[in-house]
């Protein structure tokens, strides 16, 4: 067909017009995507940083260590600080699982994270958290992570830290 009229080229403008606005939304849509991608990954980072150093602390690293060696010699002070720093690695991991889950990250991405979490969780101390805090972690990254770190229930007559039942 060939446009006769001003109204003939009129709608062949528009036709044209509509085409090039749907090729502009959708590489605006691609880019939106990556910049959500991009700032995820940055945050995970930022994360992960931050509880990287809190472990660096000398004071962190030795309440580890007393927790695990000794856990009856543990003050309610030390309590609170262990509970926030293992509910910190769950939080962070979570959040990372859950983008995995959404597509926001790769799963090779998420999967250099599982041997850290694994090693943080996997002492005597951080098995009894991860098993006594279980109904508060979303149960499909509970049960990912139990089964792929191998943890297993440790005979908890009395936790260091009892979740509310």
């Amino acid at each position: 067909m060939r446009p006769k009229s001003i109204v003939d080229w009129a709608e062949v403008i528009s036709a044209l017009a509509v085409v090039i606005t749907l090729f502009y939304v959708g590489y605006q849509v691609k880019q939106n995507t990556e910049t959500v991608r991009t700032t995820v990954l940055n945050d995970i980072s930022t994360d992960l940083n931050r509880l990287f150093t809190a472990g660096m602390d000398e004071s962190m690293a030795t309440l580890m260590v007393k927790a695990d060696n000794n856990p009856e010699s543990l003050t309610q002070v030390d309590k609170e600080r262990l509970f926030n720093h293992y509910g910190l690695f769950i939080s962070v991991f979570e959040a990372t699982w859950r983008h995995r889950e959404a597509g926001r990250i790769a799963e090779e991405y998420f999967d250099t994270m599982v041997p850290v979490l694994c090693k943080t969780h996997g002492s005597p101390t951080g098995l009894d958290n991860w098993f006594e805090w279980k109904e508060a972690i979303t149960q499909g990254y509970w049960h990912e992570i139990t089964k792929r770190c191998n943890f297993a229930k440790p005979d908890i007559k009395e936790s260091w830290y009892p979740a509310p039942k």
